[in-house]
C-alpha cells in the first residue's frame, strides 16, 4: 500500500479550451440574449493627459456605523439618521434616495427614486430597467434616473445629496469606471454642491426603505427590451455561477469523530471501494459487495441492498442524500450511526 501512494498517478490533468468553456457557460445561462450591445471602442488617449475631474463629492462611510456584527439594525438606523440630519439638514438640502434591485440579482430589474425637497414636497419614480439586469446595473440606473429628474427640475436649493446603499457604484465612480453617469453628475454639479453619500441598507432608514419599495415595484412592471452590454453579461454570468452563501451547518456542533465521518462522506475521500480502487488501485474492483454499482457514499445511503433493513429502520420514509449529508443535526447523526453500526470504514 505504501508503494501505491509513492508511485506516480496514471491519470493526468484535464485540459479545456476557451471554446469548451464558452459552450458550457452558454448551457448554464440559457436565458441570456445571444445578441447584445457591440463592444465600445475606446479613443486613444495620451497617458499624460489628465482624466476628466469628477466634480461631485463621494462619501462611502457614515460616522458611527461599524461592522454589522458589532451593531444591531436599530443602532445603525439611529446613527445614520443622526448623521444625515447633521451633515445634510432638511431645510437646506435636496435629499435623493435611490435603490435598485433585480430578481435573483440577474433578471427583471427595477429602479426606485424618492426625493425630499427643502420645501416639504416629495417626488418618486419607479422604473423597470430590463429583463436581463444585474443588481449593480439597476442601482446605477436608479442614480441616472434621479440625476435626469433633478436636471429637469426647479430644485430650490444649491445643495443636493444622493443617498444610496450601493457602495460598489460609488467606488466605481471614484475609479472613473462609469463615464456616462459621471457626465450627468458633472452637469448637475454646475453651480451646485452635489454629494454622493453611502448609507447602510435594510436598517429602517425611511427614505431608503421607500426607494427600495419603489425599486421592487419597478421590477414588477413590463420590462423594456434593453440591449445587454458585454460587462453586464459578465456580471450576470458571475452571479449565476456564484455558489450560494452557506447556511448554518450543524456539522460544526457535532463531536469530532462524527465530523470526520460526515466530512469523508461529503468529499468522497474515504475508504469505500469506489474511491480506494479508482484513486489508488487498491482492492479487486470499485464495485459494492451487493454487486450492483460502485460503492460510493450515495449508493450506501440510498440504494445498497446490503443495508436495506438498516436504512428502513433509520429512515422509514424516502430521504434525499442531500438531507442525509447536509441536513439538520438529527439527520447527520443518523447518517453517522448507520456507518458506525454497519462497520463500514470511511477513513484511513
Amino acid at each position: 500500500m505504501e508503494n501505491r501512494f509513492k508511485n506516480l498517478a496514471l491519470g493526468r490533468l484535464k485540459r479545456s479550451s476557451f471554446i469548451h468553456q464558452a459552450k458550457r457557460i452558454c448551457r448554464q445561462t440559457p436565458d441570456l440574449p445571444e445578441i447584445g450591445c457591440p463592444l465600445k471602442s475606446i479613443p486613444e488617449q495620451t497617458p499624460w493627459r489628465e482624466k476628466c475631474k469628477l466634480t461631485v463629492q463621494i462619501q462611502t462611510n457614515v460616522k458611527g456605523i461599524f461592522d454589522k456584527k458589532e451593531q444591531d439594525s436599530v443602532q445603525r438606523k439611529m446613527a445614520t439618521l443622526s448623521y444625515i440630519d447633521e451633515e445634510y439638514p432638511q431645510e437646506q438640502w435636496v435629499r435623493v434616495y435611490t435603490d435598485g434591485s433585480a430578481e435573483s440579482a440577474v433578471r427583471n430589474g427595477g429602479a426606485g427614486v424618492y426625493i425630499e425637497f427643502p420645501d416639504g414636497t416629495r417626488d418618486k419614480s419607479s422604473v423597470p430597467t430590463g429583463k436581463y439586469c444585474h443588481n449593480y446595473d439597476a442601482e446605477t440606473q436608479a442614480i441616472k434616473i434621479a440625476t435626469d429628474k433633478l436636471l429637469n427640475s426647479n430644485l430650490g436649493s444649491q445643495y443636493v445629496v444622493m443617498l444610496t446603499d450601493a457602495k460598489s457604484v460609488l467606488e466605481a465612480l471614484q475609479s472613473r469606471k462609469l463615464p456616462e453617469l459621471q457626465t450627468l453628475l458633472t452637469q448637475l454639479s454646475v453651480q451646485r454642491r452635489v454629494v454622493m453619500q453611502w448609507i447602510p441598507s435594510h436598517c429602517g432608514v425611511p427614505g431608503n426603505e421607500k426607494a427600495d419599495q419603489l425599486a421592487g415595484e419597478g421590477a414588477k412592471k413590463e420590462q423594456p427590451d434593453v440591449p445587454v452590454t458585454y460587462h453586464q453579461k459578465k456580471r450576470i454570468i458571475k452571479s449565476i455561477r456564484k455558489p450560494p452563501a452557506p447556511a448554518q451547518d450543524d456539522y460544526f456542533i457535532m463531536d469530532r469523530p462524527e465530523q470526520v465521518i460526515i466530512f469523508r462522506l461529503r468529499t468522497g475521500h474515504n475508504r469505500l471501494r469506489n474511491h480506494m480502487y479508482t484513486k489508488f488501485k487498491i482492492g479487486v474492483s470499485a464495485m459494492c459487495t451487493c454487486g450492483n454499482v460502485p460503492q460510493t457514499a450515495e449508493h450506501v445511503l440510498q440504494d445498497c441492498t446490503d443495508f436495506d433493513t438498516l436504512r428502513q429502520t433509520f429512515w422509514p420514509e424516502r430521504t434525499t442524500v442531500e438531507r442525509k449529508l447536509y441536513g439538520p443535526l438529527n439527520e447527520l447523526t443518523t447518517t453517522f450511526l448507520l456507518f458506525d453500526i454497519s462497520r463500514l470504514s470511511v477513513f484511513y
